[in-house]
């Protein structure tokens, strides 16, 4: 287990800036996560200025392992 903060720091830019941002909009950086794609919807992705559509396409990048 890992705190999203620490989750966020294994992808590359601009994703981890526009992770960060938005997670800590909701004060979730701190919440402890078990993998990256879980803390990736830590926040609810339809509030971000990126938009559903991204956000599902980093997670699935994530799920699939590409960010180490």
């Amino acid at each position: 287990m890992k705190k999203n903060i620490q989750w966020y720091m294994q992808l590359p830019d601009p994703y981890r800036l526009q992770a960060i941002i938005n997670a800590e909009r909701l004060d979730v950086l701190g919440f402890k996560i078990s993998s990256l794609p879980a803390a990736l919807v830590a926040f609810p992705w339809d509030t971000t200025p990126q938009g559903r559509e991204y956000w599902q396409g980093v997670f699935d990048k994530a799920r699939a392992g590409e960010f180490g």
